[in-house]
């Protein structure tokens, strides 16, 4: 079932981005960051999105997000968990925040970077910091010692270690402005312990997508088909390692195969929509096949009012003491170590 876990992860891939947990360079030494949190900013713009991850018509993993722009700042929150059968295997949450600002053009810039996860009894955290030219100054990566022996990572070079960082580059995926005319894309990102590069190719005509009993959206939508690259912060593998990982893989690539030649899509896809309310291109769907089967993420709830759950758990989470101020102004980068 870890597979199907890896899955779910890539069906959200550009809404959340999150990257398996995973050690990095030591920490840079930085001064003090603001204690205010990011989600006590003034009230703006807000969108609150809940998703659903089915795969053989279960539901086998729930995320919520909340995206906020006020003048010159953004901030995002997003939490995953899994559901139903899944945690049998894989019981697990993952939590990432994000909080940057707007340059004159519009497009978003990185500030911090938090992501904090518990899979199978294990926690994961991730902390990175930005100055201005979006370049890292602070990454604190915290992973059990298990998984840093069994799984080590190669260091990112210094001249790598720049934003978007995963959280950022969701706010410049939705913005919309990422796109070439062609309805091509693609941009890398640093979460702290690797570099990926991730693409997306767009239809020029929209598509129409029909009603489904777990969605809240039917009718016109752009496809997109995704794709990522690691660039840098490689797994360390032992022979052993490379065989099983080599074999699993054709394995895969061998059920794929089959199920292309029953007509089914096998890349994975993303459909985007704007929506009432919201000044941006939404992900409404999206299918991501593994070698368990499709796992498919529906949009099952939108809102854009600022009294959500999601907010009023996050405030109560603790701040950290880890980073600089980054020049936000009185929104300055503070953040719940998620």
């Amino acid at each position: 079932m870890k597979k199907l876990s890896l899955a779910l992860s890539l069906g959200a891939a550009l809404l959340v981005l999150v990257s398996a947990p995973s050690t990095s360079a030591p920490s840079n030494s930085v001064a003090a960051r603001d204690k205010q949190s990011i989600l006590e900013l003034p009230e703006s713009d807000t969108v609150s999105l809940r998703y659903l991850y089915v795969w053989k018509g279960v539901i086998v993993g729930e995320s919520n997000a909340v995206l906020e722009q006020q003048d010159t700042v953004w901030r995002m929150v997003f939490d995953f968990r899994t559901r139903g059968p899944l945690k049998w295997f894989s019981k697990g949450r993952h939590v990432i925040s994000g909080v940057g600002r707007f340059q004159d053009d519009g497009s978003p810039l990185p500030g911090q970077y938090l992501s904090k996860g518990r899979w199978d009894g294990d926690d994961y955290l991730t902390d990175v910091t930005f100055d201005d030219a979006s370049k890292a100054t602070f990454v604190n990566v915290e992973r059990p010692p298990k998984s840093e022996k069994k799984w080590p990572l190669e260091p990112v070079p210094d001249a790598l270690q720049t934003g978007p960082d995963p959280a950022t580059l969701i706010m410049i995926m939705l913005e919309g402005s990422w796109l070439s005319e062609d309805g091509l894309a693609s941009s890398a990102s640093f979460d702290g312990s690797r570099v990926v590069e991730h693409s997306l190719t767009c239809d020029d005509q929209s598509t129409l997508l029909k009603e489904k009993d777990r969605s809240i959206f039917a009718g016109p939508a752009t496809e997109c088909h995704y794709g990522f690259d690691i660039l840098a912060g490689h797994l360390i593998e032992t022979e052993k390692q490379k065989r099983k990982r080599l074999k699993q893989q054709a394995k895969t690539e061998r059920k794929a195969a089959r199920a292309r030649a029953r007509g089914e899509d096998t890349s994975p896809k993303i459909w985007f929509a704007a929506l009432n309310g919201a000044d941006m291109q939404i992900p409404v769907r999206a299918h991501v096949y593994s070698g368990w089967g499709t796992v498919k993420m529906f949009l099952a709830d939108y809102g854009t009012d600022t009294d959500h759950p999601l907010i009023s758990e996050a405030l109560a989470l603790p701040v950290k003491d880890s980073a600089q101020d980054s020049n936000l102004g009185e929104a300055s980068v503070g953040a719940p170590a998620e």
